[in-house]
């Protein structure tokens, strides 16, 4: 996978594009929702000059892993629509007096990107600045409610591997059968309807989720129509509706019956999206949207591969170019609403990146979209490696269902047969999607780069001058510590051809693998494969692989399958909503791909799981009236799921519901469950705010009554943090205790009249023996197990677990503010020379702040997410009391309950650390409001946030998510603000920040506070500095 480009500061992408408008053509047929500006900037003077410049420079990468990037300058404005009064209004007034106020107020042009207009999902519009001193304009304009950046996303998925005819022969098999009639299918008004002629269906993912079965059953989710927000379709595949000779098929009557393109080829995120209305994609990197498609609704007749719905329909909504690209908020929720006003029934999202936040711009799209009966699922992440409290965007939206990803069951790849057989293996699988092509003998020596079975960081470093030529053997290396491709290329560097890579220890996933390197072939092993072969090879044993099997073959993964995917993202948000709330096959899962590009691929991440989770709700919908409310399929399929342990060890705790939610998703169980139940779930809570009594309703939609024993499942505790530290969060696989949350029960068997209810409460003590400030989360399930008949047979209905989340601990009181050195070596938060390369530890430095060169710039971290943070200019002379104090004259940092550290000139690691950091320089605004977060000094004289004298403000940010601890830029590990030469009153207006001694404010808000009180914050003062003109 690659890593998607995050720079450390969220302004830092500035340098990168210089100032550039970034403009959408207005696409035909959108009659309400978003509605794109025609190539126009906006002057100030509201002149309405043309312009037709173009951004370049930053890029962001499709990459499992997500960071946060922006684009340049672009904001999100959300309008308050309670302030109109009637709905024409709404649609049409707030955005013509915004760029009244804006031909006012503004310095410099400005670019509409698009127009929202609809008061029932988001009534705003989103802008591009042509100078960044006009940010706090967008606070003071008429009914602004809130103002966000326009974030960027990525795919979360790992690299393809391309795959051979013959493997997707072995993994798939379907062949009629005669229309086969369920067992289990009640009487009652939630029967479902609709049945065609039944399928044998034996590809993998399907089994495990019993997808198979209703496959046999002849439901394919006919009638329903999924609407996909991704990299657009290659809808000639002969999969997705293509014709013989490759001929395309789109629009009526087609599988790919509708769709939008809102961006175009070139589109990378920071520049200008060029819309049309064909949703065609099969240039290189736009290959993720046709594999979400194929997993939805393929329907290969020649080679059987089929998706969980294979008789819906597709519309693609295309938001990623060509290449390397990411998609802006902005984009996407014009997509959203796109999908909406079309009509789609069910929208699937397989993008995102860190958040966990209802209220971030996309997510509360997406929530309000869900709200008002359209189905959203979303990819909960692929960032399982950086540990709790790391949900993604906008898959926290809420009532929207987030996805958790679960390993294949099953690998397939080829035998290498083992050269003599007299070995105790006669051969290895190795996992690649094609055969190893061979110029001369296709037997070759094994050689391994490490006689270590249990090396951690092998091929990292160039291979020693003593490793002969590896050309004509095949090289065996473990995975770990850095990339496949450094790993390749180092190989390659002794002229290594043939590459097995085999996989580091469970539970870590096995990933399918493939080389960069021209004319290296490379392919993945199991652990148990790859240790035989370094153990004889480490003995002297002459051992050879031969690899003229050219038969496909497919194992069961006996470490990690049927596990929770090690990349897949734990939550839960930071309101306390679970997130994930199902999981769903997205380890190595194979699907479709455009034609130009192989037509068949296998990849991995919660991309792949989402449009599974879409699939299954088209195929439940399309049986079941065609109208199933979001909120009853996340009970649903939430509820009737598998919880998975977090190992394949006999001893193992089930896997915290914090990244599994209810579990594998079991769509045949669900299908036919005609039981409902609210809440969705059991949330706790925190301590302070622990709701540890609980009143659940179970309702009977069924002609016979429903029997529960109710049990309790608990899964296992997760510690958030590390033992010492306050600040870093343990990573992947978080420790999980057996320290059990107690529920007390109001009864112990729950009998359900049919088409009526029943009620039981229960009562939970939080589990004793935690340390709350470390973020235990206790989780688990209420286990709703049907009661035997007498004669010792079961009704046929299915069991129930209703999921519960609680955390003993509470988050006000939470640190936000990194204030160790633990990440870097120094101290943070940390005042920066403008170059970034030295941290400031006196009050002896001066800056005229005339540009970049000469700003100084504050350093931080956040350790927890903020619903709000702000940066003051204030006098060197406040009397203004930190939470955290500064170094002192001396050089020497003392913090309550911590050593004392000592602050020094950057190390090699700094150094490394401000190589990543670009100066960036944004003058932050004053505004009229923040949704929850705190107003301005002006708004509420007597309000304690806004006691606090200040000069005025420098930058402020709301609803964002924790960073991560790897220290690099590229995974969101910390943020830059520069100091510019203005500053936003606390009133209206901006000030040209005269000559004086000065110091930065930092202000986090803690999560559960109102922000109304300078208590409700953690802050730092910086030291000071002299501005001179």
């Amino acid at each position: 996978m690659k890593l998607s480009l995050l720079l450390a500061s969220p302004l830092a992408l500035l340098a990168l594009v210089g100032a550039a408008g970034v403009e959408a053509a207005k696409p035909s047929g959108i009659s309400a929702g978003p509605l794109p500006i025609n190539g126009v900037a906006r002057k100030a003077a509201m002149d309405g000059s043309p312009e037709n410049t173009q951004a370049n420079g930053g890029q962001g990468f499709k990459s499992k892993k997500s960071g946060q990037a922006y684009v340049p300058r672009s904001y999100i404005v959300e309008f308050d629509e309670s302030k109109s009064s009637s709905a024409a209004q709404k649609r049409k007034e707030p955005h013509a007096a915004f760029h009244e106020h804006m031909s006012k107020r503004a310095k410099s042009s400005y670019h509409t990107r698009y127009e929202f207009n609809d008061p029932r999902i988001f009534l705003g519009m989103s802008v591009t600045l042509d100078d960044d001193e006009d940010f706090h304009a967008l606070f003071d304009g008429p009914d602004v409610k809130a103002v966000h950046k326009n974030v960027l996303h990525s795919t979360p998925a790992f690299d393809p591997v391309v795959v051979s005819e013959g493997f997707v022969r072995n993994s798939v098999g379907t062949t009629k059968v005669a229309g086969q009639k369920s067992k289990r299918a009640p009487a009652s008004s939630w029967t479902p309807s609709g049945a065609e002629a039944g399928v044998k269906d034996v590809f993998t993912p399907h089994v495990m989720t019993g997808v198979d079965k209703l496959h046999a059953e002849g439901y394919f989710g006919k009638g329903q129509t999924v609407g996909i927000i991704d990299t657009g379709i290659d809808y000639t595949h002969p999969a997705l509706g293509g014709k013989p000779g490759g001929k395309p098929c789109f629009g009526k009557g087609c599988k790919v019956s509708g769709g939008y393109d809102l961006v175009g080829d070139a589109y990378t995120g920071y520049n200008n999206p060029i819309p049309d209305s064909d949703p065609f994609a099969d240039c290189p990197g736009s290959g993720h949207g046709t594999h979400v498609a194929g997993t939805v609704a393929a329907n290969d007749t020649f080679l059987g591969f089929t998706g969980v719905a294979p008789h819906a329909n597709i519309k693609s909504y295309r938001v990623f170019g060509c290449g390397v690209s990411s998609a802006s908020d902005d984009v996407i929720i014009a997509a959203l609403e796109k999908g909406f006003f079309d009509g789609v029934d069910i929208l699937s999202l397989s993008l995102g990146g860190p958040g966990g936040w209802q209220e971030a711009a996309s997510a509360s799209v997406a929530s309000r979209i869900a709200q008002l009966g359209t189905p959203v699922v979303m990819a909960n992440g692929n960032d399982g490696s950086f540990g709790t409290f790391y949900a993604s965007s906008p898959g926290s939206g809420f009532p929207g269902t987030a996805v958790g990803s679960v390993q294949n069951l099953e690998l397939t790849g080829y035998r290498a047969n083992v050269v003599p057989s007299t070995y105790e293996k006669q051969y290895v699988t190795y996992l690649v999607g094609q055969v190893f092509q061979f110029n001369g003998s296709s037997t070759l020596e094994v050689y391994a780069t490490s006689t270590d079975p249990e090396v951690k960081d092998d091929a990292c470093q160039p291979l020693p001058d003593s490793t002969p030529d590896l050309s004509n053997k095949v090289v065996v290396v473990g995975r770990g510590t850095c990339p496949f491709q450094t790993k390749f290329a180092n190989v390659a560097a002794k002229g290594a051809k043939y590459v097995l890579v085999y996989n580091t220890p469970a539970p870590a996933a096995i990933t399918y693998v493939s080389s960069n390197v021209p004319g290296q072939q490379a392919a993945s092993l199991t652990r148990e494969d790859g240790q035989f072969l370094v153990r004889h090879f480490a003995a002297g044993d002459k051992i050879s692989l031969d690899f003229s099997n050219q038969l496909a073959y497919t194992q069961a993964d006996t470490a990690t399958g049927g596990l929770m995917s090690d990349f897949s993202t734990y939550g839960p948000s930071y309101e306390l909503q679970l997130a994930p709330q199902v999981s769903a096959p997205g380890g190595n899962i194979l699907s479709t791909w455009p034609v130009a590009l192989g037509s068949y691929t296998v990849i991995s991440g919660t991309s792949m799981a989402t449009p599974f989770v879409s699939g299954s709700y088209a195929v439940y919908r399309a049986a079941h009236g065609g109208k199933t409310s979001p909120n009853t399929l996340r009970t649903i399929f939430g509820s009737t799921g598998s919880p998975i342990k977090q190992s394949k060890s006999a001893s193992s705790l089930l896997e915290t519901v914090t990244k599994q939610g209810g579990g594998l998703i079991n769509v045949y169980d669900a299908f036919y469950s005609d039981v409902s139940y609210s809440p969705s779930a059991v949330l706790l809570n925190d301590t302070e705010h622990f709701k540890a009594t609980q009143e659940i309703t179970v309702r009977n939609h069924g002609k016979k009554s429903r029997t529960y024993k109710i049990l309790h499942e608990p899964a296992g505790t997760a510690q958030s943090l590390q033992d010492d530290s306050q600040v870093l969060f343990n990573t992947y696989p978080v420790p999980l205790t057996p320290n059990y949350a107690t529920p007390a029960l109001s009864k112990s068997v729950l009998v359900v009249p049919p088409g009526g209810s029943a009620k039981f409460s229960v009562s939970f003590v939080p589990p004793a023996g935690l340390n709350g400030k470390k973020l235990p989360l206790y989780s688990g399930y209420l286990h709703l197990s049907p009661v035997l008949k007498s004669s010792g047979k079961s009704d046929k209905f299915s069991s129930l677990r209703i999921p519960y989340l609680g955390v003993n601990g509470a988050l006000s009181k939470q640190q936000v503010l990194d204030d160790t050195d633990e990440l870097f070596g120094f101290n943070l938060p940390a005042l920066l020379t403008p170059d970034q390369k030295t941290v400031i530890t006196d009050d002896e430095h001066t800056y005229s702040l005339a540009d970049n060169n000469t700003q100084p710039a504050i350093i931080y971290r956040l350790a927890f997410g903020t619903p709000f943070y702000q940066i003051d200019l204030v006098h060197a002379n406040t009397t203004f009391k930190p939470t955290i104090p500064i170094v002192d004259s001396n050089g020497t940092y003392v913090s309550p309950g911590r050593r004392d550290t000592t602050m020094v000139k950057r190390s090699k690691r700094e150094e490394t650390l401000s190589s990543q950091v670009t100066p960036s320089h944004h003058k932050g605004g004053k505004g009229k409001g923040h949704g929850k977060v705190p107003p301005s000094h002006a708004s509420k004289p007597k309000d304690g946030f806004s006691d606090v004298k200040t000069v005025g403000t420098v930058y402020r940010e709301s609803w964002l998510g924790r960073n991560s601890q790897t220290g690099l830029a590229a995974d969101y590990s910390y943020l830059t603000q520069v100091v510019g030469d203005t500053v936003v009153l606390p009133g209206n207006g901006q000030l040209e920040v005269p000559e004086g001694k000065y110091r930065l404010l930092l202000r986090a808000q803690k999560v559960f506070t109102k922000g109304d009180k300078e208590s409700d914050y953690e802050s730092y003062l910086t030291h000071v500095f002299t501005v001179k003109k």
